[in-house]
Parts: structure tokens; C-alpha cells; sequence
């Protein structure tokens, strides 16, 4: 029972890291409404390490579908970063979301 404990302790403490990464992206942006390039890094920071967790750690799910996790929360970064960086990259933000879903399909 002890060893189940610890194990799944394990397995959530790279939320840690995410958890904080939100957090200072909140307190540095004084809210979730601004566009500047410094706004978009702190934005997609989050996510970014959604999708090296979920590459690295997801060991709960196949590999392959894992991947692919991995791929749809980068895609959907990058789309965070070009829509939050220019109004003006707004279509290419949104074709990034578009891959992510299709990523997140497969």
C-alpha cells in the first residue's frame, strides 16, 4: 500500500513545475489580457512543459498516442505564442490550433 502511495505521489510532481509556470505567468502579466512578445514567451511557457511531461512522463497511455499528445499541446503552444505575439498572425495562430486538434484525433 506504502509503495502505491509513493508511486503515485511520483507521477504528480511535475505538475509541480506547471503549476508554478502559470502562476508566474499570472503575476508577471498582471492578468491574462495583454500582447507583447515578453506576455506570449510567459504564455506558451505552461504548455511547453505540459508537452515535455506529457512526452516524458504520460506512462499511463500508449506510446505512440503519447507522442501525439505531446505534439497537439506543442502545436497549440505555438499557436498561443503567434496569436498573443501579433494580431496580424492571427491565421497562422489558428492553423497551429488546427494541427493540434488533428494531433489530439489521431
Amino acid at each position: 500500500m506504502i509503495a502505491t502511495e509513493s508511486a503515485s505521489a511520483f507521477l504528480f510532481l511535475p505538475a509541480i513545475p506547471y503549476a508554478v509556470l502559470i502562476t508566474l505567468f499570472y503575476l508577471q502579466t498582471d492578468g491574462f489580457d495583454n500582447t507583447s512578445h515578453g506576455y506570449s514567451i510567459l504564455k506558451t511557457l505552461p504548455v511547453l512543459a505540459l508537452a515535455v511531461i506529457t512526452y516524458y512522463r504520460a506512462t499511463m497511455i500508449r506510446e505512440r498516442e503519447r507522442q501525439f499528445h505531446a505534439l497537439a499541446l506543442l502545436c497549440g503552444a505555438i499557436g498561443d505564442f503567434l496569436i498573443g505575439a501579433s494580431s496580424s498572425a492571427f491565421v497562422l495562430g489558428a492553423l497551429a490550433f488546427g494541427v493540434g486538434h488533428v494531433c489530439y484525433m489521431i
